[in-house]
């Protein structure tokens, strides 16, 4: 199952709890991950993916200085349709153009999506490109489509039933370069982040009953040093 994490404006980018999202994240969801951000009041959005190291992923979000004006979404991918790949790792650039929807490494003034699930009923346009993912068949054919994301903005009721047969209890992540972060789905909030699932937590506990996690500390050292 992949992961989707949210930390929207409003909310610091601490890099500690970034860093714990992405290490955490990618040991269950081994198949490549990515992020997009927004900063501040900019109408583009940067899109950044095809990692399979945490180290190199969290220092190219440091780099960025991200601070609570901006939001940031990451997500690590657990391939279930299409090649393990750099170009289907998440984010996606909603668009009907190939090349641009598998940009690993963009800036763009177009909207662009992260997923967690399986579409269902849309195997025919999986079919047209069958490398890459059921993901990339829903960005290209059904969100690109005149239309669809201003009425996932504007009219989410008509959006849902239009969709529900596709999307069924999947998690989405929107971004949009003038209307912001848009979730679809149900996320688990913690300190004014949003997941899409429970794999960014990992809880080992001492003899005392006290929380600790020395995989996560070993690892965030090792990156320090």
């Amino acid at each position: 199952m992949c992961l989707i994490s949210v930390i929207p404006q409003g909310v610091e980018k601490n890099i500690r709890n970034i860093s714990r999202y992405i290490i955490q994240g990618m040991k269950t969801n081994t198949d490549g991950s990515g992020f997009m951000y927004k900063k501040g009041n900019a109408n583009t959005i940067g899109v950044k993916k095809g990692y399979f190291n945490a180290e190199r992923m969290i220092r190219d979000i440091s780099d960025l200085n991200l601070t609570s004006n901006d939001h940031l979404i990451l997500h690590h991918r657990f391939g279930t349709q299409g090649d393990n790949s750099d170009e289907n790792t998440h984010p996606f650039v909603i668009s009907d153009n190939h090349l641009e929807i598998i940009a690993t490494d963009v800036v763009t003034d177009k909207p662009c999506m992260v997923h967690n699930g399986i579409f269902y009923d849309i195997s025919e346009y999986v079919k047209l490109n069958p490398k890459f993912s059921d993901t990339y068949a829903f960005t290209r054919y059904v969100l690109a489509v005149n239309g669809m994301l201003d009425m996932a903005y504007d009219n989410s009721k008509l959006f849902d039933k239009l969709t529900k047969n596709i999307i069924g209890s999947d998690k989405i992540c929107i971004l949009h370069p003038e209307k912001g972060i848009l979730l679809i789905g149900s996320y688990i909030k913690v300190d004014g982040c949003y997941h899409s699932n429970n794999g960014f937590r990992q809880h080992v506990w001492d003899r005392g009953g006290h929380e600790i996690n020395k995989s996560f500390d070993k690892a965030l050292r090792e990156i320090s040093m």
